[in-house]
């Protein structure tokens, strides 16, 4: 699919979802998905237009997309810090959990960089996004057996999307498609009970402790 198709789909896809599921869409939206989860890079620019979407008001029917409406929406994200798109990563990595589940799913199965936990921790991470401005990091963590998580601290707060089975911290356990958040300066030892894959936000100088 060439680039301005992709740059028309990705800004029709922020401002309504269900217009891409009429019939003469099929096609180009099967591929446009497939296009999306196998891009980093189309994931972060369309949470940048979803979160630019959401603040610019206009009156076109959902179905009639204006000529320039595309470029007002780059305008937008252009002069706002907080949703700047630098290089191949997102400048607050915290869009990224405007992505659909099943594409995160799809983003974590593509990774080749799992590193299992040292025991007697269960589980492995791989990093996917970083962003050295905020020094934060975005990475999966994963899990097919139950047990506890490495015990660790977190130097900033932590967020923590639940993208399949079950993920628990205090008393509490979640599920698909919950967000916890953890803060600043404390630790824990999360933990999950059937296995799990959870996509975190946090910071690069948390540390794992001693067991």
């Amino acid at each position: 699919m060439d680039k301005s198709t992709q740059q028309e789909l990705i800004t029709r896809y922020a401002l309504n979802r269900d217009e891409l599921n009429d019939a003469e869409d099929t096609a180009a939206w099967a591929e446009f998905a497939a296009d999306l989860a196998d891009s980093p890079e189309l994931q972060a620019e369309l949470a940048a237009f979803q979160t630019a979407a959401q603040s610019i008001a206009y009156s076109v029917e959902p179905a009639t997309m204006s000529a320039d409406l595309h470029d007002r929406l780059m305008a937008k994200i252009s002069q706002s810090r907080q949703i700047e798109v630098v290089g191949n990563v997102s400048a607050s990595l915290t869009q990224l959990l405007d992505i659909p589940l099943t594409q995160l799913q799809q983003v974590a199965d593509s990774l080749e960089n799992w590193e299992a936990f040292p025991a007697p921790a269960i589980g492995e991470m791989a990093i996917w996004q970083l962003d050295e401005a905020t020094n934060q990091v975005a990475f999966f963590v994963r899990s097919a057996v139950s047990g506890p998580f490495p015990n660790h601290y977190h130097a900033a707060g932590e967020t923590v999307l639940v993208v399949d089975g079950d993920f628990g911290g205090d008393e509490h356990t979640y599920r698909s498609g919950d967000i916890v958040y953890a803060a600043a300066e404390t630790s824990h030892q999360p933990y999950t009970k059937a296995g799990c894959l959870v996509f975190c936000i946090s910071s690069m100088d948390d540390k794992i402790l001693e067991p």
